[in-house]
């Protein structure tokens, strides 16, 4: 069943994954910090930029997430506007967003 979140909850769910960040399956409870795997599809994560990257991108294609909910999900304005522009705006798919983030992979070690 899908967790409902509450608009209000900024600070408790900044740099939550709630979705996988590769195979967009939804975790019965977010994941806040340490190395996670997916019983989905089995992937080892932690709770990098990237990873938070991907799950929101997830989130917002299955949820269809507008950019004030994402900004609750990805606490960084600047990393909320890209996933809301790429995944909402310009209807990237998972893959072309891997390759984006691997091309720039200067995400995976910025700071939120």
């Amino acid at each position: 069943m899908p967790i409902e979140v509450e608009p209000n909850l900024k600070s408790v769910l900044s740099n939550m994954i709630n979705f996988c960040p590769y195979c967009g399956n939804q975790f019965d409870k977010p994941i806040k910090d340490g190395i996670s795997q997916c019983l989905n599809c089995t992937r080892v994560f932690d709770c990098s930029n990237y990873h938070i990257i991907l799950s929101a991108a997830w989130q917002t294609r299955k949820q269809n997430l507008d950019l004030d909910r994402i900004k609750k999900i990805v606490p960084d304005e600047d990393f909320a506007n890209f996933v809301f522009y790429l995944v909402d705006q310009a209807c990237y798919n998972h893959e072309e967003l891997l390759r984006l983030l691997e091309k720039f992979s200067l995400i995976k070690n910025a700071k939120m």
